[in-house]
């Protein structure tokens, strides 16, 4: 049965071991009466200090989890006082495995079972031939030219609200900050045909790339491109760069990300809804455009040629 020694008698020990050498083991006996030999050896191989034998921890990683395994030395070599060499052997630990205590039971659901005769079918949509491609109320046709497929989707009434926001957001800019640069002073308000040939000279900018926007314009023989200038002047198109707009500030809609753009969005998706019946054999295929701003539902897709990106859903037919 285990004991506790007060101070005084620790104090009179070591007394009594300073003037009896042979008191000391005694002593030691009684410091750590209670204590199991088997644990405390035990416990002195897991920290790696019992006689020296050295520990090798090795590491790895699996399932977010980190296992740990010791292994000892079986062997150590000692020297007798005759001078031979003795191996001694000592018996083999088994490797111990630090198991994680954390379980994400979000992983699996040991308790799932599927059902079977629930009432939930799937509706089954009746596809008609007749009705089925470009809508008449359109008339796009064979010939029709990709001007027209384009004016189409991309209504004159859709660029006029652009042009309307456009014009408001520079009228706003202007009495907010109440400083126009010089550039600002030869602003004019847009419409819907000049916002075509801006939209125009952005789709040829993806074909004729070059490093800044001002080589567009640019007279050195090696980066002319007349059909530029002759479309817009640099300055105009720098300064509808600037201010355009397709939503009032005003009226800001708090954690919808899609504000800025959501009135062209919704435009364009009722436009091709309108347009276009599909037919009954479709594929849905995704794409990632290109984007890296900073965004909420920005993706990262390795295997894709554009990483960073949005992620679009489309329609094949």
């Amino acid at each position: 049965m285990s004991h506790i020694m007060s101070d005084e008698c620790i104090l009179a020990s070591l007394d009594e071991i300073i003037a009896n050498e042979e008191s000391d083991d005694e002593f030691i006996s009684d410091l750590f009466v209670g204590f199991d030999d088997e644990e405390e050896i035990a416990s002195n191989q897991d920290i790696g200090s019992v006689q020296g034998d050295v520990h090798k921890y090795t590491v790895f990683q699996q399932n977010d989890a980190e296992y740990k395994t010791i292994s000892d030395t079986e062997e150590e070599i000692v020297q007798s006082d005759n001078e031979e060499e003795t191996e001694v052997s000592f018996p083999t630990h088994q490797p111990k495995v630090l198991v994680p205590q954390k379980i994400n039971k979000d992983m699996f659901t040991p308790n799932f079972k599927w059902k079977s005769g629930t009432p939930f079918q799937p509706k089954v949509h009746q596809f008609c031939s007749a009705k089925s491609g470009i809508q008449k109320e359109f008339e796009l046709n064979s010939n029709s030219t990709i001007l027209d497929f384009f004016e189409a989707l991309v209504t004159p009434f859709l660029l006029g609200k652009v042009a309307y926001e456009t014009n408001e957001y520079f009228r706003q800019n202007i009495e907010s900050n109440n400083v126009m640069s010089s550039r600002d002073t030869s602003w004019y308000d847009t419409t819907s045909e000049e916002l075509y040939l801006f939209i125009s000279i952005q789709m040829l900018m993806a074909r004729n790339k070059k490093l800044e926007i001002a080589d567009y314009w640019s007279t050195d023989p090696l980066l002319y491109s007349p059909i530029f200038g002759k479309t817009m002047s640099r300055n105009r198109f720098q300064l509808l760069l600037r201010y355009i707009h397709f939503c009032n500030n005003n009226n800001q809609i708090k954690n919808d990300r899609l504000f800025k753009i959501d009135m062209v969005l919704q435009d364009i998706k009722n436009n091709f809804r309108s347009a276009m019946v599909p037919f009954q054999n479709l594929v849905i295929d995704e794409s990632l455009v290109l984007w890296k701003g900073r965004l909420s539902f920005k993706q990262f897709i390795r295997t894709k040629r554009h990483r960073f990106g949005v992620k679009f859903l489309f329609y094949v037919m």
